[in-house]
């Protein structure tokens, strides 16, 4: 599969961060070679954007998505095999990447947790005209 994206990965771009945040930075060259564009092992640029766009542009979710999504195909693939007394399981990989993607997601809940905690709302209730020289006092 052909895994399309920038090269090279702009850190500063939520695409960027994302592909940096699961470590999906090993490629290959196209061929021709193209010096802006290479394919990358797991996600492409785009399926990247999607999973950003399923996060409402979190990149914490979006990173926490990307696992959950290579633990499906994971799980999907995995297989043991063994011969004499040779062995070799991918079975446990999706259990793994079921959990890089519950630890992502609980850094992004606490990340909304602190910023909601900086969060103050003014209400104004009928009756109390901030402006008006006749304003209830109170003791």
């Amino acid at each position: 599969m052909i895994n399309l994206g920038a090269r090279p990965i702009d850190k500063d771009s939520l695409v960027g961060q994302v592909r940096l945040s699961i470590g999906d930075t090993n490629f290959t060259e196209l061929e021709p070679v193209e010096t802006s564009v290479v394919n990358y092992a797991n996600f492409s640029d785009d399926e990247l954007e999607v999973l950003l766009a399923g996060a409402d542009e979190n990149v914490l979710r979006a990173t926490a998505r990307a696992y959950a999504k290579l633990a499906a195909i994971a799980a999907a693939t995995g297989a043991t095999i063994k011969t004499n007394d040779l062995g070799h399981s991918t079975e446990r990989r999706a259990g793994e990447l079921r959990a890089l993607a519950d630890w992502w997601r609980g850094e992004a809940d606490a990340a909304d947790e602190l910023a909601s905690d900086d969060f103050l709302e003014i209400v104004r209730f009928p009756g109390t005209d901030f402006t008006d020289p006749a304003r209830p006092t109170f003791p």
